[in-house]
Parts: structure tokens; C-alpha cells; sequence
């Protein structure tokens, strides 16, 4: 007989399909949780996009597990022995590999795509406002003091560029054909048509946006009204040149042709809008003034600020600095929220840990049975021990890794249109903390199983 079947009785882990009554609760629970994201979200699309990524992440992982556990099975046993005894048993019939890849993997890959893509945004403002940014936005500057104004700004001592544009606001009521009540306002580019628009004028082109289709109407033109659109926007909303857009001003209609289409960074802090219109549309509407004064360093920053609020008491002055740091933290508490609802993942990880610590006790004791008739220490069973579950964690951090890193590539390539860079120690250092979470847990709920003797489990054998 073999000396297996001896022990087989008293480690012997449930196989096979669940019960029905399982998979009907796992289904009531999906239901719930897809109702859940609809009334959260009111849209439908959203609803199924949010449950077929879920779907798509647990089949990942589990795919992930499979190929994991696979490329174990065929690593040569190590020498060390309780790397051996780990190896073994997370490779044999039963192992708890997939699930707890699957239930760690999936909180832990939130929080890597939460990270790395806080990481890259802040990153990204970062540079933008060393690089490109203003020091100061000016606005409500009346026609009469406009001149003053660019006089004093440039005057300052350590002031490099002022710049100017005029400004007025408006709603666009149609847009192509289409009125904009009659507009799909899920659409990404529906903001253009909710509420009032800053418009401006202008005889030249300005300097922040690259024209991509059509010319720009000559600096003496006295027609029609044209109109220069942005191309996201335009593409977006599905007008193209040729195509009309009216607004009302004050009361007033006002219908344009869109002749040329412009690329604009609207992340770059220049004075950017949807819509330039050519001049004498609304030259003679009554309008303000907007400016952008870039400074060498903070002393200069607070010099021009200093000295126009010293003549012009209407002007307000938006710090780009304040501005941006403000934004920051909006985006540190998103990010802290989201952390949230991923450590909240990582809370029923632990729970499936521990159901599978506990599944695994017999099986457990078991072997430090068998391992202590053969001569094994507790500290050499504790470490054994202590590597599978590492080996597990560590795991579970890979796929996660690898998920969480190619979900924040989307999100920051796809949906936002910017550089992604791959922050390696971030993603480590996440992933490293899971890891020996894992560890440490699973060491914790099964270390009990030592004090107890060989002798009384020997007698029923």
C-alpha cells in the first residue's frame, strides 16, 4: 500500500463543479452588481462596459494563474528543501493558486492602474507648468484699459511674454444643422454645447493651435462671418468645414461657416478656444479682455501682480500655480477614493485567504505530520510555509502588475491622448506590499497548525 493513502483521508479538499446552489448565488450576485453600476451610472452602455471588464479581468487573471501555474510545474525541484516543499505545494491537485490570484490580482490591479495613472498625470502637469505654463491669467480687462495694461504687464522686470485676446461669451444653439437641444449629450464633446462658450475674434491665426484643414480668412477680410473650430470637438460632434454654427450673443443670433479647423492642446495653459470667430462679428458686442503674463521666477510673478492690481482694482489675477495644485488634489482625493474601493477588494482577498487557510487545515496538518516523523523543525515547516504563500503573493502581484499597467496605458493613451511612461518602482513597490501581505497572512492563519503532535493524528491512521 502506499503510504499516500494513508494520510489521503485526512486532507482530502472538495473537487469539482460547485453546487447549484452556489452558482445561482453567484449569479443573483452578478445581477445585483450589474443593476448597481446602472443606477449609478443611468447609462446602459457604461453598465455593460463596467461588467464585460470585470468578466474580462477575472477570465485574465484566471488565465494568468493557469499559465503561472503551468510554468511551475515544469521548474526542476529545488534543492533547498523548503523551497522544494513550497513548490510542491502549490503545484499539487487543489492548490489555491487560482483563487488567490484571482481575488488578490484584482485589487491589486486597481491600485497599480490608480497609481501609475495619478502618477503620469501629475507628472504631466508637472512638466507642462515648467515648461509652457503662465504665471497669471488676467481677466475682465475693460477696451479702455487694455492698453494701459499691456504696458504696465510688459514693463514689469522679469516678465518674458504678454499676451492678449478679446472675449465675450456665448450659446451655441445649432451646430451643423442641428439644434443643440436635439445633440446626443453623452457625447464627449457635448460640453461645447451646454451653457455659454468664450469666444473671441481674430485677423490671424493663433499662435497655440495647428491648422489641419482649410485656410485662414486674410487679415483685411470684411465678409460673411466665418468660424475656426477645434478638430477633437469638431470630430466629436461630426461637423467638418463647410459645415454652419450659430450662437446667440446677447440676444442676438449669429450664424458662421466653419472654414478651417484647428489641432489644440488645450493642457498646454495658453489662451485656447472652441471657436474664433473672423472679425467684425463681434467687434462692436460689448466684451472684455483676457491676458497671459509668463514670469522668470515667483519675485517676478509678484511684482506684476502687485503693480496691476495697483492701477486696474477690477482685474482679477488667476494664479496657474494655485490653479494646478488645487487640480492636484482634486486628483490625489479621486485617486484616494478609488484606493478605496480597491482596498476594499483586497479585503475579500484576505476573506478567500483565509477560507482557503482554513480549507487546506487538514491538509496542512497532514503534512506537518508526515514532515515531522521525518526528522522537519518547526522553523524549517514555517519556512516552507512562508514561501508558498510568498510564491503566491508574488503571483498574484505579476498578474496584477501586468493588468494594472496596461489599464492605465489605456486610460492615459487612449482615453486622455497623452504619454504614458511606465513608472517601474511605483509598480513594484505596490505590487512588493500585496506580495508580503499574502505572505504574512497566509503564514499567520496557518502556522497554528504546528503545536499540534503527531502522535494523536498517528493513532487514527
Amino acid at each position: 500500500m502506499r503510504a499516500a493513502n494513508l494520510f489521503r483521508r485526512l486532507s482530502a479538499i472538495p473537487a469539482g463543479r460547485p453546487r447549484p446552489r452556489y452558482l445561482v448565488i453567484a449569479l443573483a450576485a452578478l445581477l445585483a452588481l450589474a443593476a448597481l453600476a446602472l443606477v449609478a451610472t443611468r447609462d446602459w452602455r457604461l453598465t455593460l462596459a463596467f461588467i464585460g471588464g470585470s468578466i474580462g479581468a477575472i477570465a485574465l487573471l484566471a488565465g494568468l494563474g493557469e499559465s503561472l501555474l503551468f510554468a511551475l510545474r515544469r521548474i526542476p525541484a529545488p534543492r533547498y528543501v523548503p523551497a522544494r516543499l513550497a513548490l510542491s505545494a502549490i503545484t499539487r491537485p487543489g492548490s489555491p493558486v487560482r483563487a488567490i490570484v484571482i481575488a488578490f490580482g484584482l485589487g491589486l490591479s486597481v491600485l497599480v492602474t490608480v497609481a501609475l495613472s495619478q502618477a503620469n498625470i501629475g507628472r504631466q502637469i508637472d512638466t507642462r507648468v515648467a515648461d509652457d505654463a503662465p504665471a497669471w491669467f488676467f481677466i475682465d480687462i475693460q477696451p479702455d484699459q487694455i492698453d494701459r495694461f499691456m504696458e504696465i504687464a510688459s514693463g514689469t522686470e522679469g516678465i518674458s511674454q504678454v499676451a492678449k485676446t478679446p472675449m465675450l461669451r456665448g450659446r451655441v444653439t445649432e451646430l451643423g444643422g442641428i439644434a443643440a437641444a436635439d445633440y446626443d449629450m453623452r457625447n464627449g464633446s457635448a460640453w461645447v454645447l451646454r451653457g455659454d462658450r468664450a469666444l473671441t475674434w481674430s485677423a490671424t491665426r493663433p499662435e497655440s493651435g495647428e491648422l489641419i484643414a482649410g485656410e485662414w480668412w486674410p487679415q483685411d477680410y470684411d465678409g460673411t462671418p466665418l468660424a475656426s473650430m477645434t478638430a477633437e470637438e469638431a470630430n466629436e460632434l461630426g461637423v467638418w468645414i463647410g459645415d454652419t454654427v450659430s450662437f446667440n450673443v446677447l440676444g442676438r443670433p449669429v450664424t458662421a461657416e466653419i472654414t478651417n479647423i484647428r489641432d489644440v492642446e488645450w493642457e498646454s495653459f495658453s489662451i485656447n478656444f472652441v471657436f474664433v470667430l473672423s472679425p467684425g462679428v463681434l467687434d462692436k458686442a460689448p466684451h472684455s479682455w483676457m491676458a497671459t503674463a509668463h514670469a522668470d521666477d515667483e519675485d517676478a510673478a509678484i511684482r506684476v501682480d502687485r503693480n496691476i492690481a495697483a492701477v486696474f482694482a477690477n482685474i482679477s489675477a488667476i494664479s496657474v500655480r494655485e490653479a494646478v495644485d488645487t487640480a492636484q488634489r482634486v486628483i490625489g482625493l479621486l485617486g484616494a477614493a478609488v484606493q478605496m474601493t480597491a482596498l476594499v477588494t483586497l479585503v475579500a482577498g484576505i476573506a478567500v485567504l483565509a477560507g482557503t487557510v482554513a480549507s487546506t487545515e487538514a491538509q496542512r496538518l497532514a503534512d506537518s505530520v508526515i514532515l515531522k516523523v521525518l526528522g522537519a523543525t518547526r522553523v524549517a515547516i514555517s519556512i516552507a510555509w512562508f514561501m508558498e504563500y510568498a510564491l503566491l503573493g508574488l503571483l498574484a502581484a505579476m498578474a496584477a502588475a501586468i493588468i494594472g499597467s496596461i489599464a492605465s496605458w489605456g486610460m492615459i493613451s487612449g482615453f486622455l491622448n497623452s504619454d504614458f511612461e511606465l513608472d517601474f518602482l511605483l509598480v513594484l513597490g505596490t505590487t512588493m506590499a500585496g506580495a508580503t501581505a499574502t505572505a504574512m497572512l497566509g503564514l499567520a492563519g496557518a502556522v497554528r497548525t504546528l503545536g499540534r503532535k503527531p502522535a494523536p493524528l498517528l493513532r487514527e491512521v
